[in-house]
Formats: structure tokens, sequence, C-alpha cells
């Protein structure tokens, strides 16, 4: 005869026994829902509706996370919120550098940016910084201003200093012939 009772194991060492002859209804979908869980299907279960290939409702798997699952596995990523920034990193993912343009409108502390509609202004502030950038080289005198400053001196000297020691050696070789 099989085995009596069932064992699950988890990765922490945690371990969850439970009478395989005695599963009523409710111990039976909690293993079933471990064993889904485990195996990773269980969020693309709670998305699925048949109706949408693609879904990107996620209400679901934040109900059914919400008690102490979800904020336990946060604070295990660095993700609960408690440091600067809109996200930490997680594991050896690249986190937030490239949103700290982003991050800094958030810490002003004007009414748009930590209003209700901080994100509108946010969004609207990033657009207008995107549009200026892009269109610099087409605005009258501003773009003007790296030739004014010699920036280009600074960053072309070692071509510049190439180009004037092949132009002198080409002037030398043909004044001796």
């Amino acid at each position: 005869m099989g085995r009596s009772v069932g064992v699950l194991l988890w990765a922490d060492g945690l371990q969850c026994r439970f009478p395989l002859n005695q599963l009523s209804g409710t111990s039976y979908f909690s293993v079933r829902i471990a064993l889904t869980g485990r195996s990773g299907a269980l969020d693309g279960l709670l998305l699925s509706n048949g109706s949408q290939f693609y879904q990107t409702d996620y209400t679901k798997p934040l109900l059914f996370l919400n008690e102490s699952a979800l904020p336990a596995k946060a604070a295990d990523l660095n993700l609960s919120g408690n440091r600067w920034g809109m996200m930490n990193e997680t594991g050896p993912y690249p986190g937030q550098p490239w949103l700290w343009l982003y991050t800094f409108w958030y810490q002003v502390p004007v009414a748009p940016f930590n209003g209700p509609n901080a994100d509108v202004a946010v969004a609207v502030m990033m657009l207008l910084l995107t549009a200026i950038f892009v269109f610099v080289p087409y605005i009258p005198g501003l773009n003007r201003v790296p030739e004014l400053i010699g920036i280009h001196r600074v960053i072309w000297r070692q071509h510049y200093r190439q180009v004037r020691a092949t132009l002198t050696k080409a002037t030398l070789s043909s004044k001796t012939d």
C-alpha cells in the first residue's frame, strides 16, 4: 500500500504535511494550488480568462497575494519602497540608474510634483525636456553655444594635433624636394 502522508517541500526548508487518504475539498485545493504555484503556472492561470490572448489586468493575481505573500516577497527583493527612488535592484538585474531623471521630479517639493496628479506632471516635464533635447540643434542661438564655449576644441584636440602634424610633415617634405 502507498504512503498515507504527503509532504510538500519548499526551497527554504519549510514542510507541509497532509494526509493523503483524508483530503477534503479545501485541503485538496490548497495542495493543488501549492503544486501549481511551485511549477510557475499559477500566475498564468489567474491571468487567463479565455476571451483575450494578451492579458494586462493583474487584479486577480494581486488579490490572490494581497495578505502577506506579496509584501513579504517585495521585502525580500528590496522592493518595499522604503528607499529613495521608484524601484530597487532585484538580484543581479540593473535597477533604477536609468530612472534617475524620472524619480528626481517626484522629490521636488512643489505642488504638481507631489500632489494627486504627480504622475501626469512628471510625464509632462519629461516630454518637455525630451522635446528640448531633440530640438536643441534647431533652436537659434542655443545651437551655437558649443561653438562659443569651444567645447569642440577640447573634444577634438587629439584629431587636430594629428592633422597639424600631418600637414607639417607634408609641408616639410615638399620644401626638401
